[in-house]
């Protein structure tokens, strides 16, 4: 079932083949989390929107035409318009910030310990990529995620998001040149 395509699986999914969903959703649902939580930034409505995108999925395998794009490419979109709808409903409200346990250290398989300040300085950096990503206007984020995040070919980039490849490789030069702006160290004379 592994060597299928995702078109296969689809297939065989429209024909009542339980198994073949179960390998689609386990093959896809890390990547289409990952690009959830880039557009947003939020582990939870990350979960819960990959949740709905594979729902959906389910509700409306029957309806989908393999020719006319990628599974892929169809699980993206669908993830890209819940999130966009998410964020709309939800701008209102400001996040709940927990304090993590950071005075703690960790020992790694190899042996070698990290500190809470380690731990501190790379969630810092963490945090602040992910900040400036979700800073940039919606084309960009879209176009910096799917192409240098999830590594998303240029041409399925732009049958994704129903724009040109020229379009595609502009909206991602200027997300790059943004998002160095926003994380170059701001020096005060």
């Amino acid at each position: 079932m592994n060597t299928l395509t995702d078109e296969e699986l689809l297939g065989r999914f429209q024909d009542a083949d339980e198994h073949a969903f179960v390998t689609l959703f386990r093959r896809r649902q890390g990547s289409v989390y990952r690009f959830c939580y880039a557009m947003c930034g939020r582990e939870d409505w990350s979960e819960e929107v990959t949740q709905d995108v594979f729902t959906a999925l389910i509700r409306g395998a029957r309806q989908l035409d393999p020719s006319r794009g990628t599974v892929q490419a169809w699980l993206y979109s669908v993830a890209r318009n819940l999130v966009r709808k998410r964020l709309e409903r939800e701008k209102r409200f400001v996040p709940y910030l927990r304090d993590e346990d950071a005075d703690m250290e960790v020992e790694f398989a190899d042996g070698s310990i990290t500190s809470a300040l380690d731990r501190l300085t790379g969630q810092e950096r963490t945090e602040a990529l992910n900040d400036a990503i979700q800073l940039l206007p919606s084309p960009f984020r879209e176009v910096l995620v799917l192409c240098d995040l999830e590594e998303c070919p240029y041409e399925a980039a732009a049958t994704l998001l129903e724009c040109p490849l020229g379009t595609i490789r502009s909206r991602l030069h200027r997300a790059r040149a943004m998002l160095i702006a926003k994380l170059r160290p701001k020096v005060s004379c």
